[in-house]
């Protein structure tokens, strides 16, 4: 990896994303070199192989679950089991391949699942324990140990297991003695190093925190282009995410919402409090007050049940604090935290009820109007009604993915069709790959190994700096755009997709007519009509409007075929129209990289309020162009005029 010269470990080499997940330094390459797409390995597409692994992995996972509860009956399983499946915020990582994630996550519902039965400090518990927190760890994975390792301790507690017997045989009686004792240091040793590297990665930002709590109640949070401004806490949002009904990814402005989705989340989220509470005091009541209709069980292990109970809480009360800086970490907590969030839904249905039998006989024989039985009705329904609010979104989206209409949607057939035309018409093409979803990024790529390809949003392109050959090199965010250079012109293909199913290829030099091209991590065209003038001064013209497109952290290129002059006016207008600050830093944001000589041809530049307006000037020539107009590191609207008339992205 390092012996590989530079275009071949960055953009725009198609390969450099399957390079740098098989051979890079941040994540071990042990992870991803199973499912690298290389092309030349498995011919056109390898896709069949990583979507089995996935499917494996959340097969896996609800198997785990229904595992769980069965000792307790086919009713609670049943139930357990519909409400994993059901959350679509849980499976939308599968959806759009984060595939550490879900490896992670199927760590921690096999962590849950084995708790109750392996002890940490055993040879059973280090093959179960420790192998898959490692894995978490050579992964880079460390934000996720906090999440584990409240339950590895709890299966540390060694008074909840069964004590292990010794054999009369005294060669069996050392041999176990041995491994017993090997089991125990390691495990200390292990959840050692793993609670150090708990404190030195995540849970030391608690301190920070707390020490802010106040702060960030009263003040929003500062805006980040990157990873989106962050959900107001205990908003409906961002209750959505922590109830596993949707993701930050089904929401605007990475989708247009649907407004029965969300009228049915917002119904599903009382009875969601409702289990939360009703839950919460039943095992209180199993505490201080078990049945009495009950049998005679181990009182260690319905306390094991209770510590599992409060290892959860305990792990979702400390990890959120620490993972609201943006919409982004947001996210990914409440998607971490989902298997834990669920489980202290679901618990109350083992602590409390104990079995199945005892389920269906409370139910049979308790007095209607006893507040016992009251409470615990009002859990069942509860639970029911919060189930079938989880299954409307997952219904509506897993349709919408049939119709090609999903974010996750697999590539349609058209699309190697025409990366093949391609190929074999230009054995030096440059590709701008527009994808229609983020899931498209995952796999744009193969189909043009050995080429140079880059997807022209819904992903953060990365450069490598190897210069230092006595380091490890670092990374630098970059556009799409910067890897464009002059002489890659007559190379230069745009590969879009009109009707969000089939794809088209074009050869930018054969264009008869010009055409605008974005780039940036989100962005849609022609977005709709907005006011060219600042509607703040007194001579606003409320009849001069234009069609906008909206950017978050983009570019705007244009292509111009031969001929000319071109006279082309460029306005640039903050997405906070009312916020001076904002709109003057976007402006002198704009100046600066005009200074540094970004913009070619640029004659003029000027604020106005929330609008820089730019104008260029195109002399005639005999070759066509590709220059860029525009760019902005955050969120704004972009419109343009050729000669006059409104140009709009093609």
């Amino acid at each position: 990896y390092k012996a590989l010269p530079s275009e071949f470990t960055n953009p725009p080499n198609a390969d450099y994303q399957t390079t740098v997940l098989a051979f890079n330094f941040s994540i071990h390459s042990s992870i991803y070199t199973s499912l690298a797409q290389f092309h030349f390995l498995s011919g056109n597409t390898n896709y069949p192989a990583y979507f089995a692994v996935s499917a494996f992995l959340y097969a896996c996972l609800i198997a785990s679950v229904f595992g769980f509860f069965r000792s307790y009956g086919s009713i609670p399983a049943f139930i357990a089991t519909l409400m994993f499946i059901g959350s679509h915020s849980y499976v939308s990582s599968i959806y759009n391949h984060y595939l550490m994630q879900v490896m992670s996550v199927l760590i921690l519902g096999l962590f849950i699942g084995a708790v109750r039965h392996v002890k940490l400090f055993s040879i059973t518990g280090l093959k179960t324990y420790i192998a898959s927190i490692s894995t978490c760890w050579v992964a880079n994975y460390n934000h996720f140990i906090p999440i584990l390792l409240p339950i590895m301790t709890v299966a540390s507690l060694y008074w909840f297991y069964p004590k292990f017997t010794i054999t009369d045989q005294k060669e069996e009686k050392l041999k176990r003695s041995w491994l017993r004792k090997t089991g125990i240091y390691v495990g200390w040793g292990s959840l050692f190093i793993f609670a150090f590297i708990t404190h030195a990665t995540a849970l030391k930002n608690a301190v920070t925190f707390f020490n802010g709590i106040i702060y960030v109640l009263l003040n929003p949070p500062p805006e980040n282009v990157y990873q989106g401004v962050s959900l107001a806490v205990f908003s409906e949002r961002w209750w959505t995410q922590i109830f596993g009904f949707l993701s930050i990814q089904h929401f605007y402005p990475f989708v247009s919402e649907d407004k029965i989705v969300h009228g049915i989340i917002a119904l599903g989220l009382v009875p969601g409090f409702m289990v939360l509470a009703t839950g919460l005091t039943l095992v209180i009541l199993s505490i201080f007050k078990p049945l009495s209709i009950l049998p005679a069980e181990s009182n260690k292990t319905d306390w094991h049940l209770i510590v599992i109970y409060t290892a959860l809480i305990s792990t979702v009360v400390l990890y959120i604090p620490v993972s609201q800086g943006t919409a982004y970490a947001q996210a990914k907590s409440a998607q971490y935290l989902l298997t834990c969030i669920y489980f202290v839904l679901l618990l109350p249905l083992a602590i409390y009820f104990k079995s199945g039998k005892v389920f269906q006989h409370f139910f049979e024989i308790r007095k209607k109007t006893s507040w016992r039985f009251i409470i615990s009705s009002l859990y069942i329904f509860s639970l029911v009604c919060f189930i079938a609010a989880l299954f409307t979104p997952r219904f509506v989206l897993l349709k919408k993915l049939g119709d090609q209409k999903h974010r996750a949607s697999i590539m349609h057939p058209s699309y190697f069709s025409e990366a093949k035309r391609i190929i074999s018409e230009d054995d030096k093409a440059f590709v701008l790959f527009e994808p229609i979803k983020s899931s498209n990024v995952y796999f744009g790529n193969q189909p043009f190994s050995g080429y140079r390809v880059v997807p022209t949003q819904h992903q953060f392109l990365r450069r490598y700096d190897k210069s230092d050959h006595g380091s490890k090199g670092k990374y630098t965010d970059a556009l799409p755009s910067e890897f464009i250079e002059p002489e890659d012109l007559p190379h230069l293909w745009s590969l879009t997709s009109k009707d969000k199913i089939n794809w088209h290829a074009e050869r930018l030099v054969f264009r008869k007519s010009p055409n605008l091209y974005f780039t940036g991590h989100i962005y849609r065209k022609n977005a709709g009509l907005k006011y060219r003038q600042n509607n703040f001064n007194s001579n606003f013209d409320s009849k001069d409007h234009g069609m906008f497109s909206f950017l978050r952290n983009g570019t705007a290129s244009i292509f111009l075929p031969p001929g000319g002059p071109y006279h082309l006016e460029v306005k640039v207008v903050h997405k906070d129209e009312t916020n001076k600050t904002k709109s003057d830093q976007m402006a002198e944001a704009i100046a600066e990289k005009a200074k540094a000589g970004k913009f070619p041809s640029l004659t003029s530049m000027k604020q106005d309020g929330p609008i820089v307006t730019m104008e260029y000037l195109f002399e005639k020539t005999n070759s066509p162009r590709f220059s860029l107009v525009s760019r902005y590191d955050g969120e704004f609207w972009f419109t343009a005029r050729l000669d006059g008339k409104d140009i709009v992205a093609k």
